[in-house]
């Protein structure tokens, strides 16, 4: 006998914070089991994002007949634009799967519940362009002002709105520790005995390396030869001091 159909819940978070310091994503979850979902899909990231991890494990689960309907809280959750709300909706009423929103009472199965779902999407990606343009104009003004906005580039920190180079330990080279590392394990040694290199000084490090190699790619390479980085898909912003450069990205923080 095949495998019976699922109803599947997906629930969405903008930010990891969001999801420890809070209760909206265990409110969703919950709301989503009572509603009749038999499994739960999550992820934490903004809803503009469109490559999210367990969203296209979803579609995947569309596209391979597995699902019977999937229910949500909010459209939102599932996507923030038009076009991406569009293509999901789209692929559900080709597999037959129906598309709940619990808050919008959005149904899929009815003609006024895809019309109320194009609509909603339409309203949902408006303001998020709204949030963005107060965001910029927010931005715009407090550098008119000579303030600092809330995004910095890496080896700088805000202090008292204004930019300052960071000068935190961020991190110890193998070859730098000392014998006795392993203390730290048994909590006998203070992490901050350490022989740590600043956030300032792994950024003017990145700088002349870029300098000397007069190459982005090789300096990447350098660069992650020697701190121990690989290329990662993990960084979300301005501010996460993680080090993953693109060549692009090295360009730009250069610049």
């Amino acid at each position: 006998m095949p495998e019976p159909l699922i109803i599947l819940g997906y629930a969405r978070v903008s930010t990891r914070e969001q999801a420890q310091n809070s209760h909206a994503l265990e409110q969703q979850e919950a709301r989503l089991k009572e509603a009749g979902a038999m499994k739960i899909l999550t992820d934490v990231q903004s809803g503009q994002k469109n490559d999210r991890i367990q969203l296209k494990k979803l579609t995947k689960l569309i596209e391979a007949g597995e699902v019977k309907e999937i229910i949500v809280t909010r459209i939102d959750r599932l996507a923030r634009s038009t076009v991406k709300f569009a293509e999901i909706a789209q692929l559900c009423l080709e597999f037959g799967v129906n598309l709940r929103s619990l808050d919008q009472k959005i149904d899929l199965n009815t003609s006024q519940g895809k019309f109320m779902a194009n609509l909603l999407a339409c309203l949902a990606e408006l303001e998020t362009d709204q949030i963005s343009e107060r965001v910029r104009h927010g931005n715009n003004h407090r550098r008119k002002e000579g303030k600092a906005c809330g995004s910095y580039p890496f080896g700088y920190q805000v202090k008292g709105e204004q930019y300052v180079l960071d000068e935190r330990p961020f991190l110890c080279l193998l070859n730098e520790r000392p014998a006795n590392y392993l203390e730290l394990c048994s909590g006998e040694l203070e992490v901050s005995q350490l022989p740590s290199l600043t956030v300032k000084q792994i950024a003017r490090d990145c700088i002349d390396i870029s300098i000397q190699q007069k190459g982005l790619s090789r300096a990447i390479r350098i660069i992650y030869a020697k701190y121990g980085i690989t290329k990662s898909p993990t960084k979300k912003n301005g501010h996460d001091s993680i080090l993953n450069w693109t060549s692009s990205g090295l360009r730009k923080w250069l610049l």
